[in-house]
């Protein structure tokens, strides 16, 4: 029952944002600074949600150079120098590196 909330209002909130978003590019032609404001909005959002779900806590915020951050860039770094992955392997690949770093 619970996921059937989520959907909902995932569907309606992601519907909210298309029609706020073409509302604004109505008012704001400038689409390259919409999409650098939407994205900088995202991440203020994603940082205030991350240190609330975390009590304020530094330590998940801590890189350390251990085996799950060298892994994927070691695989990154061989997919991409021996073409040893298809596309949509290696662009899942970097997104997992860039949420890393």
């Amino acid at each position: 029952m619970k996921g059937t909330f989520m959907i909902i209002g995932s569907s309606t909130s992601w519907s909210a944002f298309l029609i706020l978003q073409s509302n604004t590019l109505e008012l704001y032609p400038a689409e390259l600074t919409l999409t650098a404001l939407i994205c900088s909005m995202g991440a203020v959002m994603s940082t205030t949600v991350a240190l609330v779900a975390n009590h304020a806590s530094s330590k998940p915020w801590i890189i350390v150079l251990d085996k799950r951050l060298l892994a994927p860039i070691y695989t990154d770094y061989w997919s991409y120098y021996n073409g040893g992955m298809s596309l949509p392997t290696h662009v899942g690949k970097k997104q997992r590196l860039s949420k890393l770093i």
